[in-house]
């Protein structure tokens, strides 16, 4: 990774990282997420068919998510630019997809400015 200086991580540089490896402890969520053309269910598992339903169910109940998803349903169809969500409830699926990738650094850009 390309930077001058040094970032340590728990004491570690960052570039002495193996990449792969970090990228698999971090859960990112920004202001504005991308969320895949697919359903919910594959936004919030990212199609990882390991993902246990009460892992998915919990995560939407702790991201606030569960109200508009029991009304849409897993199955509904997200399109470009999160298209049928508002950014809010765009934020609050980021958030659940995060606790479900159990990352061990997170990353919050905002995640629930709207």
């Amino acid at each position: 990774m390309p930077y001058e200086g040094s970032l340590k991580i728990n004491g570690v540089e960052l570039k002495s990282l193996d990449q792969h490896s970090w990228r698999q402890a971090i859960s990112w969520v920004g202001q504005n997420p991308l969320l895949l053309h697919g359903t919910i269910l594959d936004n919030v598992t990212l199609g990882n068919p390991e993902v246990s339903e009460a892992r998915v169910n919990d995560a939407l109940l702790a991201s606030f998510s569960a109200e508009f998803v029991e009304k849409h349903g897993l199955n509904y169809q997200i399109t470009d630019r999160s298209g049928g969500l508002s950014v809010g409830q765009a934020q609050r699926l980021a958030l659940a997809r995060a606790m479900v990738q159990d990352g061990q650094f997170w990353l919050l850009d905002e995640p629930t400015a709207s």
